[in-house]
């Protein structure tokens, strides 16, 4: 499913602004995928939201033309995956692509001992982000050192799992269903259940059930997209704006504010008093509105809600992102 909007430009080419949830296929890189869809489109810009390693499938949104300048906002809520490991063996990346480093027969048949040592990572924690990955260090992704046999020091990095659920265990095999900050590694967390349990792990398979807003079930398989007509966009395929946008927070403000968005002015703190009991936070999405206007903005929050009161008058607190018209279904 993609929620889109199509506009001919003047050679006639289709102009296509939006979100495309894609349901990515295993033995592909997220880049790939970019790319590929880039073409499929002829879009001018397609950026995607969180990477997905080669292995994974699922959930990836791509956000085409005008709507990349909404990656930044909507890319850093909650993930959700399904993950199988497999216990007894340890590789150099943490997951079945990578070279076996070592092997341990002493694989725990006590499921209980399995299920307590994968939900002792719930809640606050930490993670050493491994070296196969696309975290950049002086500019350069971990993996490109890794691939040269460089091993760099990583600082651990802060991670909150919300919960975790064994679904399968046949050993060696153990499958998952983990929701997670976004940031965390759940290869690392296959990795470091391995050692705790005194065998070794690696992750085999994993999907992406969730990205932020973003479900599977809402998700266009690739070879679907590669079958469409970029000039025929399936009515049955959209899902509106509004629908994808409706857990963000909602604020109503007076027609002289709703204006200065319009102008693609910036909301002082002065202004922003007026709608102070609402709570937010700083670098939230949030949607604005007025009555009798047809369009929503979707605005920046660059302040948390409670330092109203505390910060200078002429600071700016909200700044417009973009806008949409839930109608029509457009991105402005």
């Amino acid at each position: 499913t993609y929620l889109v909007s199509v506009q001919l430009s003047y050679d006639g080419t289709v102009c296509m602004d939006g979100i495309l949830i894609a349901d990515k296929p295993a033995g592909i890189t997220s880049f790939g995928v970019v790319k590929e869809v880039k073409a499929i489109l002829g879009a001018r810009k397609v950026g995607h939201g969180g990477t997905l390693d080669p292995l994974a499938t699922g959930v990836l949104p791509l956000f085409i033309n005008r709507a990349t300048k909404l990656v930044p906002f909507l890319m850093n809520g909650t993930k959700k995956y399904r993950a199988t490991m497999k216990l007894g063996i340890e590789t150099d990346s943490q997951d079945c692509d990578g070279t076996i480093i070592a092997e341990s027969n002493h694989i725990p048949t006590d499921h209980e001992q399995i299920i307590r040592v994968l939900s002792s990572f719930t809640g606050t924690g930490t993670q050493i982000p491994p070296m196969f990955s696309a975290l950049k260090v002086r500019g350069t992704p971990l993996y490109k050192f890794a691939r040269k046999g460089i091993s760099l020091e990583r600082k651990p990095r802060s991670i909150f799992i919300h919960g975790l659920r064994v679904v399968d265990i046949t050993l060696p095999h153990v499958t998952f269903e983990v929701t997670c900050s976004a940031g965390t590694y759940v290869r690392t967390l296959c990795a470091d259940s391995g050692t705790q349990l005194g065998c070794g792990a690696h992750l085999v398979e994993l999907t992406r059930l969730q990205s932020g807003l973003f479900h599977l079930e809402d998700a266009m398989k690739l070879d679907q997209l590669r079958t469409t007509n970029p000039d025929t966009v399936p009515r049955d395929n959209l899902l509106s704006l509004s629908k994808s946008f409706k857990n963000l927070p909602n604020l109503i403000v007076e027609n002289n504010l709703f204006a200065l968005l319009k102008k693609r002015k910036t909301v002082s703190v002065s202004q922003a008093k007026s709608f102070s009991s609402t709570t937010l936070n700083k670098g939230d999405l949030v949607k604005v509105s007025s009555p009798g206007d047809t369009y929503i903005a979707l605005v920046h929050s660059l302040i948390d809600s409670h330092q109203l009161c505390k910060a200078p008058e002429t600071n700016q607190a909200l700044k417009l992102v973009c806008f949409f018209n839930p109608h029509e279904n457009t991105l402005h």
